[in-house]
């Protein structure tokens, strides 16, 4: 969805990263597994700094009861 993203991710401009939300709550193990089946470029998300988590956390908050356990993933370009 972003450009420069892998197929449905989306671009957060600010922190140029692509994100993509899971619909399936996994452990991190299997998280970790499944995100790399699906791009070998993504890992699950970790937030590094401050304006990172504004970003995420603004995103996130377009989902209607977002449940923040679910998996999150990225791929910087």
């Amino acid at each position: 969805m972003g450009e420069g993203c892998p197929s449905d991710f989306t671009l957060l401009e600010s922190v140029n990263g692509c994100y993509k939300r899971g619909e399936v709550p996994r452990n991190w193990s299997d998280a970790a597994t499944h995100c790399h089946s699906m791009n070998p470029d993504a890992h699950l998300a970790v937030i590094n700094n401050t304006a990172e988590s504004n970003a995420v956390g603004n995103w996130l908050s377009a989902y209607s009861q977002c449940n923040y356990s679910l998996l999150m993933l990225t791929y910087h370009r």
